[in-house]
């Protein structure tokens, strides 16, 4: 297969079903030689490995499911986060919160069912000031939580506007910001919670199920 450029599709060879891709949407496509050196570590030791345990179940994507047990040993056991079923455990899944989990929880405890927005955007891909802005989470008027990281660049653009445009104060009627890790787990099972603005990396897709 012939692919002229990295924005043509083509489609991924040997699926029963059709999957289209262009080379900058593969994944592990980079120019960063380290990244890259990290990869090719990666995909060694999957050659080298026995099989696979995976954070997914059968009953979300069971094409694939099929298609990957054709070419080695996999065990799907997701969504892990089930294992963790009372609020403390739910609040420490991943890194450690930079909000207390009781403050976090009072204050959905005091929205309506199904009424707060959840805005987390992940933790590789970070955006700037103007695109965050566009998220139009304070002109949507519905009460959010909305979880803020970056890198060091981004991080002080990001600190610096909501300290000019006073957002925080502004909108503390309505909103809680995050600045950092938030207990996702423990407020996406809430039942204030009715939507979840993410950027659909696999943790956060898993966890919204």
């Amino acid at each position: 297969m012939t692919v002229a450029s990295d924005s043509e599709y083509f489609p991924v060879p040997g699926l029963t079903i059709q999957v289209e891709f262009t080379k900058v949407q593969l994944p592990f496509h980079s120019d960063d030689e380290s990244w890259n050196e990290i990869i090719e570590s990666v995909k060694e030791e999957k050659q080298a490995s026995y099989g696979f345990v995976i954070n997914t179940f059968e009953e979300l994507e069971y094409a694939f499911v099929e298609e990957y047990r054709k070419v080695t040993k996999a065990w799907y056991i997701g969504p892990v986060s089930f294992c963790n079923k009372d609020e403390l455990d739910k609040a420490e899944i991943c890194n450690k919160a930079s909000i207390n989990e009781q403050q976090c929880l009072k204050w959905l405890d005091s929205q309506e069912s199904n009424s707060v927005i959840y805005a987390c955007l992940g933790s590789v891909s970070t955006l700037r000031c103007p695109e965050l802005i566009e998220l139009g989470l304070e002109a949507s008027n519905k009460p959010f939580i909305w979880v803020l990281r970056g890198n060091n660049t981004t991080w002080n653009e990001v600190e610096k506007w909501l300290a000019e445009d006073e957002f925080e104060e502004r909108t503390k009627g309505i909103g809680l910001v995050v600045k950092g890790w938030a207990p996702q787990v423990l407020i996406l099972s809430h039942q204030a919670v009715g939507g979840f603005l993410t950027h659909c990396g696999w943790n956060s897709t898993i966890e919204g199920i």
